[in-house]
């Protein structure tokens, strides 16, 4: 690549409406000053940089490692899958078993607008707390 600084263009700038009549302090040959600082365009290398091939062989060796430990991470995953996967379902079942939500939900006093406690067995859901009627006491 070959550089090269640009000067700003010439025409003024979209912040800056154009005027119609020229301006009585500056003589009509002057141009108006650019309103950008100009900026430093990077320098290429100079041609004598070349790029080691113990770099090369470092970086190759790096991501080598990298895959491997990637491959193996993945084979001790998918062969304790289940393990993993039992350890993590008693984990959420002792979570739940805590009954935290229903805590903050009570803390927060919000626990009204979920119905409140519930019971969830089936006797709660069937008979609706009143164990005089239901479908194994209509005979009686």
């Amino acid at each position: 690549y070959c550089w090269k600084w640009v000067p700003p263009s010439k025409s003024p700038s979209p912040s800056q409406p154009p005027s119609t009549s020229p301006s009585p302090s500056l003589p009509p040959s002057t141009s108006p000053a650019p309103s950008q600082v100009p900026t430093v365009v990077p320098v290429p290398p100079s041609p004598h940089h070349h790029v080691s091939a113990w770099a090369i062989l470092g970086k190759t060796f790096a991501w080598l490692l990298v895959s491997a430990l990637a491959i193996l991470a993945f084979g001790a995953l998918f062969s304790n899958r289940y393990r993993l996967f039992y350890y993590l379902e008693s984990a959420w079942y002792t979570f739940l078993g805590w009954n935290i939500t229903r805590k903050i939900l009570r803390f927060l006093r919000l626990d009204g607008y979920f119905g409140g406690y519930r019971e969830s067995s089936l006797n709660g859901i069937i008979f609706d707390n009143d164990l005089t009627q239901g479908l194994m006491m209509q005979d009686a």
